[in-house]
């Protein structure tokens, strides 16, 4: 008799449908496996999720052809409480959990609003309740309480409550940087990207620090690479993602914000002059941010002119050629020009008219 063909299905990380975990990806994960295997093995650590896309898992697992066990590899916890139960036998990692809660929802407006998603909820509730019940054989009443509060159920608990069949040592996962980048849409790559980045100023936060390096180095590239180099190679991922579009349009907005906050920083510090804004708004566009700064860097500082005349006013300036000689050499007459054209226009008078 030939040996039985075993795939296995990772369900890590919330469920969402715009993540791996969506329905959609999920499913046609599952598909794949049970196309050329006999059997299917669907390792959970789940923090939970979306209802309806879990339910869709859930409707995915219980009605397949092919028979399907599922394996608690760290966390199952909310939703993932209840697709683990659509498993023909459950098995648990000994260092696992169980978490259960009743469904919550965040919601705004009216009165009828708040009621509407009351009701929703309470039908959920129902379902969860009917599903615990029925795999555990327990009445419904009993496994009601599973829905007050957070009830968290050790492996050894999970199987006395009878949640799970089998305790197990833990299992051997798939390598850690196929998961966080194969398995995972490339939008979510690039906001976890940008979310370590943002966080490097902070000194204290030296595991952020080390998570974005990690992404840099499981993306080819060197630890310190520059974020349009990264960025270059986010979007060149090979990853299940139906959103390119939705990516580089993230991207490029990103850049953006980023391009038109260096150039406002460099008004503010009176390097460039506001009507150069747009200017250089468009050097970084182009060019990129690396090339921006560099730009930048180079550029003299626009001259105060009450500094450079010290404590005089505008109104004692001496209006004599010579003195428009000093200021030109000086590069304040443009600023003289915007803050008191009057005076400037005596000078300019005095210079070239005859």
């Amino acid at each position: 008799m030939a040996k039985q063909k075993t795939g296995k299905v990772y369900l890590y990380g919330e469920i969402a449908a715009w993540s791996i975990n969506s329905a959609v990806d999920f499913i046609n994960r599952f598909d794949e496996q049970a196309k050329k295997n006999d059997r299917i093995e669907v390792h959970i650590h789940c923090p939970g999720g979306n209802v309806f896309e879990g339910n869709m898992i859930y409707n995915k697992i219980i009605n397949s052809e092919k028979p399907v066990d599922i394996y608690i590899d760290g966390i199952a916890a909310s939703m993932a409480s209840i697709i683990m139960l659509a498993g023909r036998k459950i098995y648990m990692a000994k260092n696992a959990f169980v978490m259960i809660h009743a469904p919550s929802s965040f919601v705004s407006g009216t009165a009828d609003t708040f009621e509407s998603a009351a009701k929703l909820l309470r039908s959920m509730e129902v379902q969860f309740i009917e599903n615990y019940s029925k795999r555990t054989g327990k009445a419904e009443e009993d496994v009601k309480e599973w829905l007050q509060g957070d009830n968290w159920f050790s492996a050894q608990e999970a199987k006395e409550e009878k949640l799970v069949d089998v305790i197990i040592e833990p299992v051997e996962i798939k390598d850690s940087a196929e998961i966080e980048v194969k398995d995972h849409y490339t939008s979510t790559i690039y906001e976890k990207y940008i979310e370590f980045k943002s966080k490097l100023n902070d000194n204290k936060n030296l595991i952020k620090k080390e998570k974005m390096d990690k992404i840099l180095t499981m993306l080819g590239l060197a630890a310190g690479t520059s974020e349009e180099m990264a960025c270059e190679a986010i979007k060149k991922l090979q990853v299940r993602s139906q959103r390119a579009d939705y990516l580089e349009t993230q991207i490029t907005e990103q850049l953006k914000q980023e391009i038109t906050a260096l150039v406002e920083k460099a008004v503010a510090d009176k390097r460039i002059t506001a009507d150069k804004k747009d200017t250089f708004i468009k050097i970084g566009e182009a060019s990129g941010i690396d090339a921006l700064k560099v730009a930048l860097e180079t550029v003299t500082p626009v001259p105060n002119v009450a500094a450079a005349l010290g404590d005089q006013s505008q109104t004692r300036i001496e209006i004599s050629a010579a003195q428009w000689d000093k200021m030109d050499k000086e590069g304040t007459l443009k600023a003289l020009k915007n803050n008191d054209p009057e005076t400037f226009q005596k000078l300019f008078d005095v210079k070239f008219k005859k």
